[in-house]
C-alpha cells in the first residue's frame, strides 16, 4: 500500500491595490502670445489642486501623482502631456482611478466637431495644436 501524498494547499495570491493616479495640467503662459491671451490661475489653480491632493491621499498606499504646469520642470508641453497620459493608460489596471484635471484654452473644431485643450507649445498655424477631448471619450 502506498503512502498517502497529502496535497499542499493551494497559494492565494495577494490582492493587489488599487492605484490612484493623478495627472494635473496649468497652462498659463503659450507660446504663441499674439494669437492665445495668456491665463492668470491655471497654474496656480493646478498647483494648488497638486498640494491639496498629495496632502488628503498621504495615507493612500498606492497613489502616483504627475503634474505639469507652468512653474515645474515637467512643463505642460504636448510631448510632456501625450507622454502622461501613454505611461497612465498603459499601466492603470480596471481597478485603479485616475483623476485627470486640465486646465488651459481650450479651442473649439467646427471642423472635427469636438475641443482641443491646448498644451504650452502650440501655435494655432499647426494641425496638431492640442489633446482632442476624444482620446477620454469626453465631448463638449
Amino acid at each position: 500500500m502506498c503512502p498517502r501524498v497529502k496535497s499542499r494547499p493551494k497559494a492565494i495570491p495577494k490582492p493587489q491595490l488599487a492605484k490612484l493616479w493623478i495627472l494635473l495640467v496649468g497652462v498659463n503662459q503659450y507660446q504663441d502670445r499674439h494669437n492665445l491671451p495668456s491665463l492668470q490661475y491655471s497654474a496656480l489653480d493646478c498647483q494648488g489642486l497638486g498640494e491639496a491632493l498629495t496632502e488628503a491621499t498621504a495615507s493612500f498606499p498606492a497613489k502616483e501623482v504627475i503634474i505639469h504646469h507652468d512653474f515645474v520642470d515637467q512643463h505642460p508641453s504636448l510631448v510632456e502631456v501625450q507622454q502622461s497620459i501613454t505611461r497612465v493608460i498603459k499601466a492603470a489596471s480596471a481597478e485603479d482611478t485616475i483623476l485627470f484635471y486640465f486646465s488651459a484654452q481650450p479651442v473649439w473644431s467646427s471642423i472635427c466637431d469636438f475641443s482641443f485643450w491646448l498644451a504650452w507649445k502650440v501655435t494655432t498655424r499647426r494641425a496638431e495644436i492640442g489633446i482632442s477631448s476624444p482620446v477620454f471619450g469626453l465631448r463638449p
